[in-house]
């Protein structure tokens, strides 16, 4: 992790206390980020106190539960939308989680579709979590954010660990690498914390996680990271030397993504 960038947001584990009182509170569900991921995230939304949260991808609301917890303790007006599918009927399950929180609503659908019809110019400054569309479907709601929220604090992409099959991380840096700086809540970080993930430790019915295994496999990566995009610290170069970013990326993200995403169903198609 880039030291400078780090301490930009982290004070001496300032965050640190509190989340952990309130981690023994939140309940246990399958499918979900680690808790080191959630107390960066924490510590990322304290710090930075967007007024408006935005998560993509809801599943049963854990990640939705600590981030709903920590723009309660900034106070002020805030709002919290969740976006996503209603598998194994998880939506219910979340909308009963967040009740506790009235500015928190949960929006069945795809983000991909829904940023557009609820948002179209907002000032509010705006913090984002996206835990699907994964790789090759993420760059549509990329452009869509850039598009239409003008005050970003921060986006967060979830399965960023470089033996993500999702190849977040790749898309995350190709789409932004030359515009904004990017962290990562990665080994490094999540090494020091580690005693927050000591209840997640092989409770997991679906991956058999524990620090550096997945599965009963030895991995590099000490378990699923977070990728931070960070607008709000501007931009790593002028405008007039980022034109040629610009280009690439609509060509390689807009032209050829949609061409080659469309191919991809139609093979898949001609396959069923």
């Amino acid at each position: 992790m880039d030291p400078h960038l780090h301490n930009h947001f982290f004070k001496d584990n300032k965050y640190l206390v509190e989340f952990t009182d309130f981690l023994d509170r939140v309940a246990y569900s399958e499918r979900n980020p680690l808790n080191t991921e959630m107390y960066f995230l924490w510590s990322m939304i304290r710090s930075t106190q967007p007024e408006l949260f935005i998560e993509s991808g809801t599943y049963k609301g854990y990640s939705a539960n600590f981030i709903c917890e920590a723009l309660k303790r900034n106070g002020g007006e805030v709002e919290f939308v969740t976006m996503g599918y209603n598998l194994e009927n998880c939506l219910p399950y979340s909308s009963h989680r967040l009740e506790p929180y009235p500015f928190a609503r949960v929006e069945e659908g795809d983000s991909r579709v829904l940023i557009k019809t609820l948002w179209k110019n907002e000032p509010r400054s705006a913090g984002f979590f996206i835990d699907g569309p994964k790789g090759r479907n993420m760059p549509p709601l990329l452009f869509s954010i850039l598009r239409r929220f003008r005050n970003i604090e921060f986006i967060a992409v979830h399965d960023c660990e470089k033996e993500s099959g999702s190849g977040n991380r790749w898309y995350i840096e190709k789409f932004f690498g030359k515009e904004y700086p990017i962290m990562y809540c990665d080994s490094s970080f999540q090494d020091r914390f580690a005693h927050l993930d000591k209840t997640l430790i092989g409770k997991s019915e679906t991956s058999k996680w524990r620090p550096y295994y997945l599965n009963g496999k030895r991995r590099a990566s000490y378990g699923t990271e977070t990728g931070f995009i960070l607008p709000n610290l501007g931009k790593l170069q002028p405008f007039q030397a980022l034109i040629p970013f610009y280009l690439y990326r609509f060509f390689r993200f807009r032209l050829h993504l949609d061409l080659s995403n469309y191919l991809h169903r139609w093979r898949k198609d001609e396959n069923n």
